[in-house]
């Protein structure tokens, strides 16, 4: 499932007991608008009763899950290989990083005063990011 929104977004959604996904809304081109993809039924159904899809700030385009993975080609994504460009999150200074992973991930300031710090926290909990300087 495709979901497509004019701005980019990043909310969580509960998709269970307890369970969280973050859901980010990445630009592939400047100008373009933001889209995520899942295949997940408990993701798509978790969206689906979110606030901006409600409001219709979010809008949704293909098949259901079942449809959409039978249709997917398959491919084998390997720990080494290098993360897709939508994978990666965007921040325009140091200051966006500390604060996003204090509030997503519970992070404590004094673990993340230096760059490396930050480097080593976002690689243990598996996310990739970038300092925009526009």
């Amino acid at each position: 499932m495709i979901f497509s929104s004019e701005k980019q977004l990043i909310f969580k959604v509960s998709i269970g007991e307890g369970a969280e996904r973050l859901v980010v809304f990445g630009e592939s081109h400047p100008g373009d608008p933001s889209t995520f993809v899942t295949h997940d039924a408990s993701v798509i159904a978790a969206i689906r009763r979110h606030r901006f899809y409600k409001q219709g700030k979010i809008r949704e385009y293909g098949s259901e899950p079942a449809e959409a993975v039978a249709a997917a080609p398959s491919t084998t994504n390997t720990p080494q290989s290098a993360p897709e460009e939508k994978d990666v999150l965007r921040f325009s200074n140091f200051s966006q990083v500390k604060a996003h992973f204090k509030k997503t991930y519970g992070a404590e300031a004094k673990a993340l005063k230096t760059p490396a710090q930050v480097e080593a926290f976002a690689k243990r909990v598996g996310v990739v990011y970038e300092v925009v300087n526009s």
